[in-house]
């Protein structure tokens, strides 16, 4: 697969981005205990992985298309931190397999509400 094909994939983009953004909250959430500052990174990256996406597909990116690769993004990101907190920073936490389901929902409401925001955005910021 070469890069332009690359670029225009949502998912393969979602992907990448979600993965080094998870690596990256994972490493960031090393160097402080402060709770707000440890998820700072989650806007920054949202917003690089939508932009990059939009700005080389400029001439037909669609909405639907910036959500898909935010949504992803968040999500991988998201996964990739609650599984690192999971297992190595609390592993008896005693939560039931329905408490991790219900985590992991709200989770991706909230990374639809996020992801809509930074899909317009950046359909904003590509149509200039």
């Amino acid at each position: 697969m070469n890069y332009k094909t690359y670029l225009q994939n949502t998912l393969l983009m979602g992907i990448t981005w979600g993965v080094i953004g998870g690596v990256f909250l994972i490493l960031f959430r090393g160097t402080t205990t402060n709770g707000p500052l440890q998820i700072s990174p989650y806007p920054f990256l949202l917003l690089l992985a939508t932009l990059t996406f939009a700005i080389y597909n400029k001439s037909n990116v669609k909405l639907n298309q910036l959500f898909k690769v935010g949504l992803s993004t968040f999500m991988i990101m998201t996964v990739f931190l609650y599984l690192y907190i999971t297992i190595f920073v609390n592993p008896n936490s005693g939560i039931s397999a329905f408490g991790h389901f219900w985590r992991l929902a709200s989770i991706f409401g909230i990374g639809a509400v996020a992801s809509i925001i930074t899909a317009y955005f950046a359909k904003f910021f590509a149509s200039k």
